[in-house]
């Protein structure tokens, strides 16, 4: 794997179907990213067919159009149906970013669209109902996990 990028392979059940249906009316999503010392928030936002970007929130907020992408990943499940093997390769674009930390950043995105779709789509389609610190307090838990603690449901690629 080259340094700045992330790959693995999906084993799990990630159908192209379920994927995109629930993505559709639900492009954005946030991340938080958990250093030592607190933790800062990304945003991703989900391209057909199966693209996602992230830049840093504030960056966002203050001007969506100029919001320099940090991470990138793509999600391909040509083999989704068949073999039961979706692929993702992501792209870290700012050194900010750590490799392992773009691994987990990724896996936890991931993790989110395939089991916490109603949170996604609460933050997506009701803002108001979107309980921010409840949400960051379930991803630090689930921050602390270390990539291995995917491992199974997900292979790190090589």
């Amino acid at each position: 794997m080259n340094e700045g990028s992330v790959s693995f392979r999906f084993v799990a059940s990630l159908s192209p179907l379920h994927f995109r249906i629930s993505l559709i009316g639900s492009p954005f999503f946030i991340q938080p990213v958990f250093r030592d010392d607190g933790f800062f928030m990304l945003v991703s936002q989900y391209m057909d067919p199966s693209h996602f970007c992230m830049a840093y929130l504030e960056d966002y907020k203050m001007d969506p159009h100029s919001a320099t992408p940090l991470l990138t990943f793509s999600v391909f499940n040509d083999f989704a149906d068949i073999k039961n093997i979706s692929f993702v390769r992501g792209d870290i674009l700012n050194r900010g970013i750590a490799d392992n930390e773009g691994q987990q950043i990724v896996l936890s995105m991931l993790k989110s669209y395939i089991q916490d779709h109603e949170t996604i789509k609460k933050f997506n389609q009701t803002p108001q109902q979107f309980d921010i610190d409840d949400y960051i307090s379930k991803m630090s838990a689930r921050w602390k996990q270390t990539v291995d603690g995917f491992k199974g449901n997900y292979i790190n690629g090589e």
